[in-house]
């Protein structure tokens, strides 16, 4: 019997980034799944890029930079970006430095940000590079949340780039997607002016179909051009 494939199965960044159990051929079938479903992109480790690229060369290549802490110095983050771009990434997710932000470090909050952005340039490639920033919202006290998106958001200024808000690493022990979050977020895209090149990816903890259907749906009622939902078990069964 075939399963019918709902629609928002086409907005999964079908990922795996577990370097303890990841094995090659793990990789491979997921690449492979991605390719069968059409996701919207695999989101892997850096060292995984070229294995990818080798077996699927229009598959949509995402990675992760200063990934899941936030921390990493400008170095770090710089030459991990190059090289990723380099080894033909499509999309980076960053994690933008949350503890700063929570310490009111505004502007050490936002550097990584700024630190990726300036490796794109810099790499100079013809094609438009996809920029994910997770917000690690379940470390960002509620009533700061719409302060920390217009934070990032004032970084995302070329429209012809497509830009995401991004709610969690899944890692860090801390909440994943919420409702809540997803919607404070969706509002400052919107207030903001940007629904046309900034979107919205909902990650950590979205592992039903019920739950993948209500943020897709979320996203539908704010007319959000851009959605993504990061998954790596959500899948099974298709």
């Amino acid at each position: 019997m075939s399963v019918t494939i709902p629609s928002w199965v086409h907005q999964v960044d079908l990922t795996s980034l577990d370097r303890a159990a990841e094995t090659t051929a793990s990789i491979a079938a997921l690449s492979a799944k991605a390719v069968r479903l059409n996701t919207a992109c695999v989101c892997l480790y850096s060292e995984r890029i070229n294995e990818v690229r080798a077996a699927h060369a229009s598959l949509t290549v995402a990675t992760v930079v200063n990934f899941p802490n936030g921390n990493e110095t400008q170095e770090s983050v710089s030459a991990e970006s190059a090289k990723s771009i380099a080894d033909g990434v499509d999309e980076i997710d960053v994690v933008w430095n949350y503890k700063a932000f929570n310490d009111g470090r505004l502007d050490e909050a936002v550097q990584p940000v700024l630190w990726v952005l300036d490796a794109i340039k810099k790499a100079g490639v013809a094609k438009k590079i996809a920029v994910k920033v997770i917000l690690e919202t379940g470390a960002i006290p509620e009533k700061d949340l719409r302060k920390a998106c217009d934070l990032v958001l004032a970084a995302f200024v070329d429209p012809d780039t497509v830009y995401y808000l991004k709610t969690s690493t899944g890692k860090n022990g801390s909440t994943g997607a919420t409702v809540t979050a997803a919607t404070t977020m969706l509002e400052a895209i919107r207030d903001a002016g940007k629904l046309a090149f900034v979107g919205l990816k909902v990650s950590g903890g979205v592992k039903t179909r019920e739950s993948a259907e209500e943020f897709a749906g979320l996203a539908k009622q704010f007319g959000c051009r851009h959605f993504r939902i990061g998954a790596s078990s959500l899948l099974e069964g298709f």
